[in-house]
């Protein structure tokens, strides 16, 4: 599920990393964007973020 900002009400930024997540865009990188209010990670699609919440599915780069 895509989301169109953080459920705490604050908008993530993009910071430089990236993340391959399983299942999603193939073996594309996409950004990590983290929320500056409470820190969750996101990864950023077309549509909105997509929540970083299980790590087992995902592995994140530093850029």
């Amino acid at each position: 599920m895509l989301l169109k900002a953080c459920a705490c009400g604050g908008m993530p930024i993009q910071d430089g990393r990236t993340a391959m997540v399983a299942g999603v865009c193939g073996q594309t990188r996409l950004p990590v964007c983290p929320c500056p209010v409470c820190h969750r990670l996101y990864a950023r699609l077309d549509g909105g973020f997509l929540p970083l919440d299980n790590p087992l599915k995902f592995r994140i780069a530093l850029p």
